[in-house]
């Protein structure tokens, strides 16, 4: 007999598309809640005719498994620290930026006054940012964690809220980066670090002079990788210190010697689930994430995982498993806003809205390769208490297709602070909603590329 509260959660991010990951139990552990999965296979039905109406045999098709699981909302317990849920984020088709928060650095030779989420800092120089944490004030200096910065702030000089001088600028730092963020992404590419580049044009075929690996090129860091689809077919890895070639503008890439690729941006992943006593396992995962924030309670991610079916076998629980400590960010005493508005609302649901589909594949036993992301359509619901026109009209914006921003953010404590923020918010869909006799409104918000470039149409900073 096994009890379902006796279950395990393991995902790891895949190196090579599609090649089962190595579950280091202790590494790859997740707090899940609500877990489930399901074996689905495609059984081949064939209604022969002659004198029986009987079925013959079936022959199974493709094999493919759903994982379903939320993981509470909390961050990794330090600035440097990798949250829980950011490896699942990954694979639901966003990427992950290190060291991808702006603060500035008070002086604490100069003013220091509290700051509040959303406030508006001005340099005496002119630049602007938008605080995502209210920081305490402890002997001295102090990180202003930040978004939306527009010009540079300068060494020393003061800032402002609303006029009043709140901090100075450390003598040494003017901005710097820590924690995390997390933005939808639009390609899933290889990273290949090389020893020579050229200037590749983007969307330029490339093949591995040695290997025969064919990819397409995406982009450069300018320093010592480049980003490259790889085909499908054509192989899974570049050999060490072979040169690319093929491309139409003639320009050669060196690939460094080790490693020579490994995925990047949004990977696809190995994810195990162990039910007291069996186990199931997919490989090749992606999915698709949902925040859902509840008024005074704890914060979660719903994750919703396609995969290729590798294996259903009995399997004993890991134990002695230590799990994460930090401590799980309720939806209250943070900070929420649309535009520069705080309505009370009772909830909010932000959903990536990645669609996935099974890559087929006649050479795998399984009828697939693995998932992939083919698009996204995102969507944020919240319920705000219905307001007069003439406070906020949210008709008039919707007929006017008028964009709003939108933050949330919940935690004090640096090293354990989740914030969301929209920055071209429309709305789809009103209507009339009732909170246990509270008139509100229900609307479904639709977050818009605020570049020409998009990917920027939600972000997720942790830290």
């Amino acid at each position: 007999m096994g009890l379902t509260r006796r279950q395990q959660y393991f995902l790891a991010l895949e190196t090579i598309e599609g090649t089962a990951a190595t579950i280091t139990a202790a590494t790859h552990k997740l707090r899940a809640l609500d877990p489930s999965s399901k074996a689905v296979k495609a059984m081949n039905r064939r209604a022969e005719v002659g004198t029986s109406l009987s079925l013959p045999t079936l022959r199974v098709g493709a094999k493919s498994v759903t994982f379903n699981f939320a993981l509470d909302l909390a961050s990794g317990g330090a600035l440097a620290t990798i949250p829980e849920w950011g490896p699942a984020l990954r694979s639901c088709g966003w990427r992950e930026t290190d060291n991808g928060v702006t603060y500035v650095l008070t002086n604490s030779t100069g003013v220091i006054a509290a700051i509040s989420a959303g406030d508006t800092l001005t340099g005496a120089g002119g630049a602007t940012a938008t605080a995502l944490w209210a920081n305490a004030i402890e002997n001295g200096a102090i990180k202003v964690f930040v978004r939306s910065v527009s010009g540079s702030f300068l060494v020393t000089e003061n800032v402002t809220v609303g006029g009043v001088t709140v901090f100075a600028i450390d003598a040494s730092t003017a901005t710097a980066t820590d924690g995390q963020l997390y933005q939808p992404d639009s390609i899933t590419a290889d990273k290949v670090e090389y020893s020579a580049i050229g200037s590749p044009t983007v969307g330029e075929v490339v093949v591995g002079g040695t290997s025969g690996v064919k990819g397409v090129y995406r982009s450069s860091d300018g320093s010592s990788t480049v980003r490259i689809e790889v085909a499908h077919g054509t192989g899974t890895t570049f050999t060490a210190t072979e040169t690319l070639t093929g491309q139409t503008s003639a320009q050669t890439i060196t690939v460094h010697g080790t490693p020579a690729q490994a995925m990047d941006y949004s990977p696809s992943c190995t994810i195990l689930h162990k039910m007291d006593g069996a186990a199931r396992k997919g490989i090749g995962c992606r999915g698709n994430a949902t925040i859902e924030l509840v008024a005074g309670e704890i914060g979660r991610i719903n994750f919703a995982f396609t995969g290729v079916h590798n294996s259903s076998a009995d399997a004993a629980l890991d134990s002695s498993l230590s799990y994460p400590t930090a401590t799980k960010l309720r939806f209250s005493a943070g900070y929420f806003a649309e535009g520069s508005n705080k309505w009370p609302v009772s909830a909010l649901s932000v959903d990536g809205g990645s669609s996935v589909v099974m890559r087929a594949d006649p050479n795998d036993t399984s009828g697939y390769h693995s998932a992939a992301i083919t698009d996204r359509a995102p969507v944020v619901n919240i319920d705000p208490e219905a307001q007069l026109t003439g406070t906020r009209d949210w008709f008039a914006d919707w007929d006017a297709e008028t964009t709003t921003t939108f933050d949330a953010s919940m935690g004090s404590a640096e090293g354990n602070r989740v914030a969301i923020y929209a920055p071209a918010l429309q709305a789809e869909d009103i209507s009339d909603g009732d909170r246990e006799g509270i008139r509100t409104h229900d609307l479904t918000m639709i977050p818009t590329r605020n570049t020409t470039d998009g990917d920027d149409e939600l972000s997720i900073f942790v830290a």
